[in-house]
């Protein structure tokens, strides 16, 4: 049987799932329009290579993240 206190924490539940999914498409769409971006126009800038580009900024902005999360 199912109670109206379940049926609110399934209600609930199902929101959150909803806004993880949807916050990871929305991560891998601007993730390929930055490497996008990056690999396009910073590659061989300064002598270092466009992946090499695309893993410092996505690593500072990770680190960015992380200290204003703490």
């Amino acid at each position: 049987m199912v109670s109206l206190s379940n049926l609110a924490y399934i209600k609930t539940l199902l929101t959150e799932v909803n806004r993880f999914y949807a916050g990871s498409s929305i991560a891998n769409m601007f993730g390929g329009l930055l490497a996008a971006g990056v690999l396009g126009n910073l590659e061989g800038a300064h002598g270092i290579a466009g992946w090499r580009w695309l893993f410092i900024i996505e690593g500072v902005i990770t680190v960015g993240i992380a200290l204003t999360a703490a």
